[in-house]
């Protein structure tokens, strides 16, 4: 007997732009207090909660939801202009790019594509089971215990490094 499962591509969507979140606020290190998928909630289908930091949330962060919705759903790297008429839609996170000022799109596309496995390794959490941890995001990042950590991060921000 074959058991058979629907996918929901839209809260699958949804899945994909919170992790990114998640892991792009990460690897510019900001707390994740957690991150989740909402249901019956039509002005939010989900969310990234960061910790306080006194810098705020990185443009890559804020960018980078969008970013991997749009590779998801268009099976590509998206332009910037996809990336545009998608804020349309994302109010919250058109806000937070509007307040972050002038910024290289290109920086949240580079993080997206060296992170994309660790992105879809948390939104497989997401999706099962509807919210994940800091320690879910360190563990799909691989980030490496102790003084060799924030060289590795910092390796991913600046491109000198991409998860495999």
């Amino acid at each position: 007997m074959t058991t058979t499962h629907t996918v929901d591509r839209a809260q699958l969507a949804v899945a994909v732009h919170e992790a990114a979140h998640a892991v792009a606020g990460f690897v510019h290190g900001r707390e994740i207090e957690r991150v989740r998928l909402i249901d019956g909630d039509p002005e939010h289908a989900g969310a990234c909660e960061f910790g306080h930091h006194p810098g705020g949330v990185p443009p890559d962060a804020v960018y980078a939801g969008t970013v991997a919705e749009l590779r998801f759903s268009l099976g590509r790297r998206p332009s910037a202009h996809d990336v545009s008429a998608r804020l349309a839609v994302h109010r919250d996170d058109r806000a937070m790019v509007a307040s972050a000022g002038p910024y290289d799109l290109d920086h949240a596309r580079g993080l997206v594509d060296r992170t994309w496995p660790a992105i879809t390794e948390l939104v497989a959490l997401l999706y099962g089971y509807g919210e994940a941890g800091e320690g879910d995001v360190l563990r799909a990042l691989r980030v490496p215990s102790g003084a060799r950590a924030d060289a590795y991060l910092a390796d991913l921000r600046a491109g000198r490094r991409t998860l495999a």
